[in-house]
C-alpha cells in the first residue's frame, strides 16, 4: 500500500484524488490519498454565493468552456458525479456565446463573429479580417530564439503573423480575460498552445488549424462515444455552461463524493492544515511537516501531487538541497485581481446584449471588463427581475493602479466598479447588492520562457528522483477544464507506471 499526498484543495487537487481513487479501486490497490488544504474550504477560485432569494453570484470564473478535449473531459466528470440534471447551458447560437465585446475610446464594439464579419469591415478594425489571415497564410515559419526556448510573447507572434490590429483588438484583451495579464509579457507558447504548434508544424496559424487533428487518447475516446452527455452537447452546440448552484458546485460535489466514499476508497481529506516543509528521502518519497491552528505533525508519504501555487511549493522546497526546483517555482509569479458583483433592480441592459466586454491594456483603463452575468445564465437571477454585472480590476497592473493588495480600499474598489459601469454601460442608479472580492495572487502569468522553466523543475525532480508530481493552474493550464484534465493525465501515468 502507498501514501499519496494531494496537496491543494482546489479543482485540480480535488480532481486528482478522484482520479487517483477511482482508478485505485479498478486495479484492486489500498493505496491511502490524503488531501491537504490550508484553508477552511475546498474549491480554490471556483466561489459561488447564493443568496436566500434564489440569486447567484459568481466570486470567481463564471463559467466553463464546452469545446475541445479538456472541455469534453470535465463534462464526462461532471456526468459521472450525477451532476448533468444541475447543468445550465449556453449554445454558441445564443446572444452570450456569439457576442463578445472591447471597449475602444471608450466605445464598445463587437468582435468578428461570423463570416460575414470576417470578410467585410468590422470596426475598430480598418481592414477587413480575412486581409490578416492572408498575411499569415502567405507569411513565412517564424524563426524563434532556441535560447529562449523558441518561445515568443502573444503580442509580438500576432504583430508578425496577422498584423497590428488583430494583436491590439483582439488577443491583449483576450491575454486581459484570460489571464488577467499583458500579451507583451506572456508567452504564446504556454497560453496559446494549439495557435503555437500549428504556426511551427505548419508555417502558418491558418494551414496548421485546417490540417486533422492527432487522436484522442483512446482512454477517453471510449467515454466520449458513449456518453450521453456529450452527445447531447455535441448536437446542440453547447458553447459554455454552469451549474443550478453556481461553479463552486462542482468542486464541493467532487469532495462531498470523496468524504462518502473515504473509507472504501481510503481517502482522508485534512482542510485548514498547511504544508510548511517537504523533507525529501534518499528513495525519493517524503515526510510533510503540516501545521494547523493547533500544532505541527509530521506525515511521511511515498508520493506526492502538488496543486500548490508555485510560489508557495516553493516555500516548501528547500532552496539548499534542490536551488534550482526552489528559485524556478519561486519565479512563478501570480497576480493580483479584485472582483466587483453588482446587482441591479429590473432588465437595465438589454437580455441579448451578450457575454460582457473586455479593455485593451493600452487603454489605461482602470478595469479588465464586465461581464454580464445576467445575460449568461438567467437561472442565477433566481424568480427575481434584475440584472447582475461583474467588474474585473487589477491583475498585472493591480499595484500600480492599486497599492499593495493587503491595505486596498474595498469602498475605492466599489466605486471605481460602479463608476466604470456608469461610464460604459450608462447605468445611473445604485445597485441594491455589491460584493467586492480581493484574490490574491490567483492567477499565475506563462510569461514568455515558462515552459522551458516547467521542463527545467521536471527535469531536476526526475534527475533527483523525487516522487513529486506538479500539477494545477502554475503548470497544467489556467482554465478549469486544463486543470481537471491535466490531473486526470497525471493520475492515469502514475497508475500506469506502476
Amino acid at each position: 500500500m502507498k501514501k499519496i499526498a494531494i496537496l491543494g484543495g482546489g479543482v485540480s487537487g480535488l480532481s486528482c484524488a478522484h482520479y487517483l481513487a477511482k482508478l485505485g479501486k479498478s486495479l484492486g490497490r489500498s493505496d491511502r490519498i490524503i488531501l491537504i488544504e490550508a484553508s477552511n474550504s475546498v474549491g480554490g477560485w471556483l466561489k459561488s454565493q447564493q443568496f436566500d432569494d434564489g440569486v447567484i453570484h459568481e466570486l470567481g470564473p463564471k463559467s466553463i468552456r464546452a469545446s475541445g478535449l479538456p472541455a469534453f473531459n470535465t463534462l464526462l466528470l461532471a456526468e459521472e458525479i450525477k451532476l448533468t440534471p444541475d447543468i445550465i447551458k449556453v449554445k454558441s447560437g445564443d446572444p452570450a456565446a456569439k457576442k463578445r465585446l472591447i471597449c475602444v475610446n471608450n466605445q464598445l464594439y463587437t468582435l468578428p463573429n461570423s463570416l460575414k464579419s470576417l470578410i467585410f469591415n468590422c470596426p475598430p478594425f480598418t481592414k477587413p479580417l480575412i486581409s490578416s489571415m492572408y498575411k499569415d497564410f502567405k507569411s513565412p515559419r517564424l524563426t524563434l530564439d532556441p535560447n529562449n526556448g523558441e518561445d515568443i510573447s502573444v503580442h509580438d507572434f500576432m504583430v508578425s503573423r496577422f498584423g497590428e490590429e488583430v494583436a491590439k483588438y483582439l488577443f491583449d484583451p483576450m491575454c486581459r480575460g484570460i489571464a488577467a495579464g499583458d500579451s507583451k509579457k506572456l508567452s504564446l507558447k504556454s497560453m496559446f498552445p494549439p495557435i503555437y504548434r500549428a504556426e511551427r508544424s505548419k508555417g502558418s496559424v491558418i494551414k496548421g488549424m485546417l490540417s486533422p487533428n492527432k487522436e484522442t487518447p483512446s482512454t477517453i475516446n471510449s467515454e466520449i462515444s458513449s456518453s450521453s452527455l456529450l452527445n447531447q452537447v455535441k448536437s446542440e452546440k453547447w458553447s459554455i455552461w454552469s451549474l443550478k448552484n453556481g461553479l463552486e458546485q462542482l468542486p464541493a460535489t467532487i469532495y462531498s463524493n470523496l468524504i462518502k466514499h473515504s473509507t472504501s476508497a481510503n481517502v482522508e481529506v485534512h482542510l485548514g492544515h498547511q504544508v510548511d516543509h517537504i523533507m525529501f528521502k534518499d528513495d525519493g518519497s517524503a515526510v510533510l511537516h503540516v501545521s494547523n491552528c493547533n500544532s505541527i505533525k509530521p506525515i511521511s508519504v511515498d508520493h506526492i501531487f502538488s496543486a500548490l501555487p508555485a510560489n508557495n511549493l516553493a516555500k516548501c522546497i528547500s532552496a539548499k538541497g534542490y536551488p534550482i526546483i526552489h528559485n524556478n517555482l519561486k519565479s512563478i509569479k501570480s497576480v493580483t485581481v479584485a472582483v466587483v458583483n453588482l446587482e441591479y433592480s429590473g432588465t437595465i441592459i438589454p437580455r441579448d446584449m451578450g457575454f460582457g466586454f473586455l479593455t485593451p491594456s493600452y487603454s489605461n483603463s482602470p478595469i479588465l471588463g464586465i461581464v454580464f452575468d445576467s445575460c449568461c445564465f438567467r437561472d442565477h437571477d433566481g424568480d427575481k427581475d434584475i440584472t447582475r454585472l461583474t467588474v474585473m480590476m487589477g491583475g498585472e497592473w493591480f499595484d500600480d493602479q492599486f497599492g499593495d493588495p493587503v491595505n486596498v480600499d474595498h469602498q475605492l474598489m466599489l466605486k471605481i466598479a460602479q463608476d466604470s459601469v456608469r461610464n460604459h454601460l450608462n447605468i445611473n442608479v445604485n445597485p441594491v447588492r455589491t460584493i467586492v472580492n480581493i484574490h490574491k495572487e490567483c492567477i499565475p502569468q506563462y510569461y514568455v520562457g515558462h515552459s522551458s522553466k516547467v521542463e527545467t523543475i521536471r527535469s531536476e525532480i526526475e534527475k533527483h528522483q523525487l516522487n513529486l508530481e506538479l500539477i494545477g493552474n502554475s503548470f497544467g493550464g489556467l482554465g478549469v477544464n486544463d486543470s481537471i484534465y491535466d490531473a486526470r493525465q497525471k493520475a492515469y501515468r502514475f497508475y500506469n507506471n506502476k
